[in-house]
């Protein structure tokens, strides 16, 4: 159909809603047309109308029973709506109709990928090596066998598999001139940059002092936000908050360097044991923010607990990763003389509101000039004047833990690479303990009351 090719081409420009204005007038005349309801999932997919793109994929499974390509597609729009178990049963039914060898690795990958979503890490790396038995060049598949390894702290191999992810949607590459990959080698001048979120750069910033140790000059491409926090904490280095800047806006000295690479694949060439993991803290807070939150909590004369009951989002696992305030009750209830800080990454003035309604006796609190702001220094120098924090899994984690603040975790049954299947300690920080949800759901926050209160009551 000739103008189902014409709205694809539309829609595959980023130019979505004329595409579906386009596709509308097609849908009345061919309302049970497959190839027309496929393009519609792709547009609605696009668009981010999740749950209209899976209830459309439901209706072209009905419509081709019998095509790889309609349970590839209908395993993407659960994956997109964290359905992951019912992704997985799509992509084995792909995998029944699947016409090449192509289409079966593409089906092994996204089973992989599914698990990894899952925190089912040896499931991830069992497909992800299916995958490679029948094509060892696979980006797709090294990829998931890399995290895979790196949750089991196989470093070595994980690193090495790990790169395979760069170029993707998820990690994007930035061109630094003529600056070719930095392979380890000293004194030259390297650009280093994040490809991630907030608590994805923190994190990978543990071995920037290693890189700078070993180069001419250090160069750190960041976000806007954390430009503050890394200068002061790593003032050997320069540091720019370009990062997807087309245009570097940066010192004549800095703009011909000798080579880049992203930031948590300075893994490969620094952590490939878990000897190589100081657990030391490595982020240096503005120590006038800081001084005046411990002043003010000072003449409060109690304990300063700070809180987050959610992370991520959607693509994220957010819907894994969630506290209400009422599963929380219990830490409150044990330190009534605490006060506890939201250092949630949104606004939380509503849900504190409903909660003092029913619990008004509970001392939390929300500082919004500390975490809703442009400038990450801000919420440093506040989780650096709390004695402890308690938290979902989330960015600011990953910064108490970089500040050397005692924080315990809630690690949801469905993990990321980062928390591994078991154990109780993060690599990256010494600070932080993990507490794990069972698989039946429950949090075992007894145990998170016991530490938090014997530590700090």
């Amino acid at each position: 159909m000739r103008e189902a090719d014409a709205i694809r081409k539309v829609a595959e420009k980023g130019e979505t809603g004329r595409a579906w204005a386009m596709l509308k007038p097609v849908l009345v005349e061919h309302p049970d047309d497959a190839r027309v309801l496929m393009l519609a999932t792709y547009i609605l997919d696009r668009q981010g109308e999740f749950g209209a793109g899976y209830q459309v994929a439901k209706r072209v499974c009905d419509l081709m029973p019998h095509n790889a390509s309609t349970w590839l597609n209908m395993g993407k729009m659960c994956d997109n709506i964290w359905r992951m178990d019912e992704a997985i049963q799509c992509y084995e039914k792909a995998l029944t109709w699947a016409p090449d060898a192509a289409s079966k690795v593409m089906c092994y990958v996204n089973i992989s990928a599914a698990h990894m979503q899952m925190g089912r890490f040896r499931k991830a790396a069992d497909y992800a090596e299916r995958a490679l038995r029948i094509d060892p060049e696979s980006r797709k598949a090294r990829h998931n066998l890399g995290l895979a390894q790196l949750a089991a702290h196989d470093w070595r191999n994980g690193w090495k598999n790990y790169r395979f992810s760069m170029g993707s949607d998820a990690r994007p590459q930035y061109n630094y001139g003529k600056a070719g990959e930095w392979h380890g080698e000293h004194d030259k001048i390297v650009v280093v940059t994040g490809e991630q979120g907030l608590g994805d750069e923190i994190c990978a910033a543990s071995v920037y002092p290693d890189l700078i140790g070993v180069s001419k000059r250090v160069i750190v491409d960041t976000v806007p936000r954390l430009v503050g926090l890394f200068a002061r904490s790593f003032p050997q280095a320069k540091v720019y908050g370009t990062r997807g800047d087309k245009v570097l806006d940066w010192d004549a000295e800095d703009t011909e360097p000798d080579a880049s690479i992203t930031a948590m694949q300075l893994g490969e060439y620094f952590r490939n044991a878990d000897s190589d993991f100081t657990g030391d803290a490595y982020l240096t807070p503005c120590p006038i923010r800081t001084d005046g939150w411990r002043a003010n909590f000072r003449a409060m004369n109690r304990p300063v607990i700070g809180v987050a009951w959610t992370g991520g989002i959607l693509q994220t696992g957010a819907k894994w990763r969630r506290w209400t305030l009422e599963d929380l009750l219990p830490v409150f209830r044990a330190m009534p003389h605490a006060l506890f800080v939201s250092l949630q990454w949104k606004d939380a003035h509503d849900d504190i509101a409903l909660f003092h309604m029913k619990h008004p006796d509970v001392n939390l609190v929300q500082y919004p000039w500390a975490m809703l702001t442009d400038d990450y220094d801000d919420t440093a120098a506040l989780v650096a004047a709390c004695d402890a924090v308690v938290s979902m899994q989330t960015s600011v984690i990953h910064l108490a833990g970089a500040l050397g603040v005692p924080t315990y975790v809630g690690v949801s049954k469905v993990s990321q690479w980062r928390y591994g299947e078991s154990g109780d300690t993060l690599p990256w920080y010494r600070s932080v303990r993990l507490f794990r949800q069972a698989q039946d759901e429950k949090w075992p926050m007894d145990k998170i009351v016991e530490a938090v209160s014997a530590n700090h009551g």
